[in-house]
Order: structure tokens, then sequence, then C-alpha cells
């Protein structure tokens, strides 16, 4: 590993990233609650239209359903699935990267999986450049071809966030093993 000096710009750096993540949460929570009000309002509406004898033929609920995983409940999910905890080596390597979720994963090309590193302190206070393992490197990567294929499969253009809620650990494992002589060629 290489020798990194500590910097003011990397804690300046590091405590933007998290004031930019606060304020995407609270973005995040604001807007969830305004779907929430959103569709209050139509069903209130929609009570008021029923009562007057005035109602159009009803909207499919599935129209009107706000999507059910946000990008970073999305990339969260990934993460949990995959193993990948907040102390873990590609967790601090996105969170370096300001990868929080799932869109900015999708945008990620091979070559950017295969350089994730991250900046860590060691016991004497000095910050080194630690490499990502290769084996969590491929479970990433192999779960953005997961991704793919199950979007492939889809009709029409998938919202990404609905499609990342279907990946339980047996599903991407099945994949894995299905894909196996694949996937080895590709990584």
């Amino acid at each position: 590993t290489r020798r990194v000096p500590p910097s003011n710009n990397h804690r300046e750096i590091a405590k933007l990233k998290r004031m930019l993540q606060d304020k995407d949460r609270l973005l995040e929570e604001k807007n969830q609650l305004l779907v929430s009000k959103d569709l209050e309002i139509l069903r209130l509406q929609r009570q008021l239209q029923e009562r007057n004898g005035t109602a159009a033929p009803s909207i499919p609920a599935t129209m009107v359903t706000p999507e059910l995983f946000s990008q970073k409940q999305a990339f969260d999910h990934i993460m949990g699935v995959l193993g990948f905890n907040a102390d873990s080596p590609v967790h601090k390597a996105l969170s370096e990267l300001a990868c929080t979720e799932a869109s900015d994963l999708e945008s990620m090309e091979r070559h950017e999986i295969m350089d994730l590193d991250y900046i860590e302190k060691d016991e004497h206070g000095n910050f080194e450049l630690k490499k990502v393992p290769n084996e969590d490197k491929e479970r990433l990567f192999q779960v953005l071809l997961w991704h793919d294929h199950e979007v492939s499969q889809l009709p029409g253009i998938a919202e990404t966030a609905s499609v990342w809620q279907s990946l339980t650990r047996e599903s991407f494992e099945e994949f894995r093993h299905e894909s196996r002589s694949t996937l080895s060629h590709r990584f």
C-alpha cells in the first residue's frame, strides 16, 4: 500500500460529501412525503367525485403508486444483499466516490470497478491507499450483470430501482451459478 499524507482537503471533502448525503436524504424524504400527500389528494378527490356522481373511470393503482424503492434505498439493498456493510472496503471506496445510489452503480464501467480503492488511517495516524479485494470487486461487477440481465427480460423500459428490489441473495447466487462460464470470461 502507498501512504497518503493527511490533508485538510481530504477532511473537507469528506465533510462536504456527508453534507451532500444528508441533503440528498432530506430531499428524498421530502419527495416521498410529497408523493404520499399527492396520493392522498387524489384519493380525496376521487371520494368527492364519487359522492357527487362525477367520478371518472378508476385509474389503475399501478399508475399512482409511488416507486417502491428510491435510488438510495436500492443502493442500500444491493449492499446488504452482497454483504457489504458500511465498514467494508467496497462501501468505503464507493463512499469516497460519492457513489450512494443505485444509478451511480449502474453508470460504473468495468475498469472503474477494477480500480476501486479507498483511503484509511493506519494505527500511526498515517493515511494509506488500500485496494478493494478482487473477490468483492467481482461480486459488485456481477451484480451489475445480474441487473442488466433482469432489465433485458422485462418488456418496455423498467424503473431500475424497482428492478433492484427483486434482488435476493438466492436470485443473485442462482444467476452466478447459471452464468459461471460467461462471467469468468467477462471479469
